[in-house]
């Protein structure tokens, strides 16, 4: 690039980066000013251990709490529930009109209420109930009237025990609302469950598979529960239809919550269920946690489960987390001036990119550069939606490719120039220490775009996980197939193919230049004898991209490895935050192997290990888009994933330094 052209581009970049830090900063302090927890645990829980080791259930209530408990989960009864007890009965006494049947037995007003707000054509019945012309008088005894069909919905919730509230309350614990979703399908009923809900807590956490008026409702539950001055509590990786929705109607204030289920606490040890709620909390914004009762065979059953919350609480608390009413965070958004700084970044990276791999002619540079600022700034004012899905994915693309590029090129051109000047006895450089520095110019220039992702998805949809990068797969494909394209054109130059009796020093590499020795370079390399050893990197390489998109995403379609969870667990202990597998065990050893072949003038296999080595960069790059880990923790981990990598990569080197030598050795050859 001519010197016009680097300081456009350092330009763009700069003020790419100032939009990213501006942005960085309003999201950290929204991250830093909540620190509240929530510790929840479940009320038929507490009263299943109280009754399996012959305790009163308000004893267990204390103690919980002297352990770190701070609410209880309520759930709401079901009309199935007082059916299935006896507790209300349908007795066949005449007079009651067509339709209807009357309910008898030992229940509280809770039930009337629920069962009146839910049901319509319900009303109270018996020589307490006031006259009305078309409800008839029932003269044997107080009951309650209501559609025959009402028998059938089972699951209707009808209210919470208040026998239970009151022990919870005298406990001196919080209460978390469960209401029962099922045939809530109108808003006059909802209203009706989230008055009940409101009597005993400022948070609802809906039972079952979906949450009340499911997703054809969400606007008016949105704002029922607004009304009632409620807060939802979403629970992550367990979808209810119609969560998301009335997130969305919630404007994404809600409270990030987390389980593990029943069955899954039969086979979870509570070392596992510690560290599922710290990484919860500390770095997915988890906000209340619903910790399950381990109900499963123990010595002292009871100490157990004390020991167990004790242990949350107390990691919590050394974390720096304190423990009251969960809320959710302050609203977040990206403010327009920063977004559009930030698409000039992006472009900015876009042109240098370009410069890097096409060389493309003076004009063409300035006239894509003006297009790309002009529609990027223009998007940002009339189609923001759109700057903000498209430029996020072009800069997950564009930066991990350049800095590969980059950095290859100048990794390149020092070897060249070493094999150059050894021929004329010139000392031997330390092309490892090199390839450090290299390695840490590539990560920082990649951090670099990840931020500027980061900063543009800034926004509380993606802080709560309710909005999704959808371009995660594709910018973790683009990079690889860029970078393999160049990287293979590069090395099977225009000038003189590289072949198996290329050795250093031979002067028989010239990179090629532009779009025609690219091109030149990729007909080559289509025209090479392939070979075994080509067969099974490109092989190595396809099942390694394959299984990195299989694992990519929240819900990862490949299941992490009993030992992949040991190691995760001795970082974590290690480090606080640890770094990514991906990039400590592959990305950045194969980046610092094949940079150091670079230097040392030797490229024929480079182009594999850099191509692997994108994996580590791509991985970085994804760390900053995972939008509900706060950002303070996603710098720690790419830095933790920085240098520890670049040890394993020493060990790399060292492993080959020693295994070549034993070849050599064996077969007594001079070969590379």
């Amino acid at each position: 690039m001519t010197l016009s052209q680097r300081i456009a581009v350092a330009a763009l970049l700069l003020l790419g980066l100032m939009g990213a830090l501006w942005s960085a900063r309003n999201r950290m302090a929204v991250e830093r000013a909540n620190k509240t927890v929530a510790l929840c645990v479940d009320d038929v829980e507490v009263r299943q251990l109280a009754a399996l080791t012959r305790q009163r259930p308000e004893r267990l209530l204390d103690q919980v709490k002297q352990a770190g408990m701070t609410h209880v989960a309520v759930s709401e009864r079901t009309l199935g529930e007082f059916l299935q007890t006896g507790r209300l009965s349908a007795p066949n006494r005449p007079p009651v009109p067509p339709g209807m049947v009357l309910l008898q037995g030992s229940y509280d007003r809770g039930v009337t209420t629920a069962l009146m707000a839910k049901l319509p054509g319900a009303y109270e019945g018996g020589a307490s109930a006031p006259l009305v012309p078309d409800r008839p008088y029932l003269g044997w005894g107080p009951g309650l009237v209501v559609p025959q069909m009402a028998l059938t919905m089972l699951d209707l919730g009808v209210g919470y025990d208040p026998d239970t509230v009151q022990m919870i309350r005298e406990a001196g614990l919080l209460m978390v609302a469960r209401p029962m979703p099922d045939f809530l399908l109108t808003p006059e009923a909802v209203e009706g469950s989230m008055r009940q809900a409101r009597e005993l807590s400022d948070t609802v956490l809906f039972n079952g598979v979906s949450v009340a008026g499911g997703a054809g409702l969400a606007k008016q539950t949105a704002e029922i529960i607004d009304r009632n001055h409620l807060e939802f509590a979403f629970v992550e990786l367990v979808p209810q239809d119609g969560a998301t929705n009335l997130a969305a109607a919630l404007k994404y204030q809600i409270i990030r919550t987390h389980s593990i289920s029943q069955e899954e606490m039969l086979k979870t040890s509570p070392s596992r269920g510690l560290d599922r709620f710290t990484l919860g909390v500390t770095e997915r914004n988890i906000r209340l946690c619903y910790i399950r009762l381990m109900l499963s065979p123990q010595p002292d059953i009871v100490e157990a489960n004390l020991a167990y919350v004790r242990s949350i609480h107390d990691a919590l608390a050394k974390a720096g987390y304190q423990f009251g009413d969960p809320q959710p965070f302050r609203p977040l958004s990206v403010p327009r001036p920063a977004l559009m700084l930030m698409v000039l970044g992006v472009v900015g990276g876009g042109l240098w990119l370009l410069m890097e791999m096409l060389r493309p002619r003076d004009c063409w540079f300035w006239g894509l550069g003006a297009f790309g600022a002009v529609a990027g700034v223009g998007a940002s004012v009339a189609a923001r939606g759109l700057a903000e899905a498209a430029f996020p994915l072009l800069a997950a693309a564009i930066f991990p490719t350049l800095a590969i590029l980059v950095v290859a090129s100048r990794a390149r051109a020092a070897g060249e120039s070493w094999a150059v000047g050894n021929t004329d006895g010139a000392p031997r450089p330390a092309p490892a220490w090199k390839a450090i520095g290299l390695v840490i110019l590539t990560a920082a220039l990649t951090a670099l775009g990840g931020l500027l992702v980061a900063g543009m998805l800034s926004s509380s949809a993606y802080m709560m996980q309710i909005g999704q990068f959808r371009g995660v797969k594709l910018a973790q494909l683009l990079p690889l197939v860029l970078v393999l394209g160049v990287m293979v054109g590069r090395t099977y130059g225009a000038v003189g193919a590289v072949t198996d009796r290329d050795l250093p020093g031979s002067g028989s590499v010239t990179p090629p230049t532009g779009w025609a020795g690219l091109r030149s370079g990729l007909v080559n390399a289509g025209e090479a004898l392939v070979k075994y050893w080509h067969a099974i990197a490109v092989f190595v390489v396809l099942g390694l991209v394959a299984f990195m998109i299989m694992r990519s995403g929240n819900e990862s379609a490949v299941e992490v490895s009993g030992l992949e969870l040991k190691l995760r667990a001795v970082l974590d202990q290690i480090l606080v935050v640890r770094p990514r597998t991906k990039e400590i065990l592959f990305g950045f050893p194969a980046l610092l192997l094949g940079l150091t072949l670079l230097l040392r003038g030797r490229p024929r296999t480079a182009w594999v290990w850099l191509t692997f080595g994108t994996i580590g960069l791509i991985s970085l790059t994804n760390t900053f888009c995972h939008l509900h880990t706060p950002l303070s923790i996603s710098l720690l981990r790419v830095i933790n994933g920085i240098w520890v990598g670049l040890l394993v990569g020493i060990v790399w080197l060292a492993a080959k330094w020693v295994g070549e030598r034993l070849l050599r050795a064996i077969w007594w050859t001079e070969r590379v």
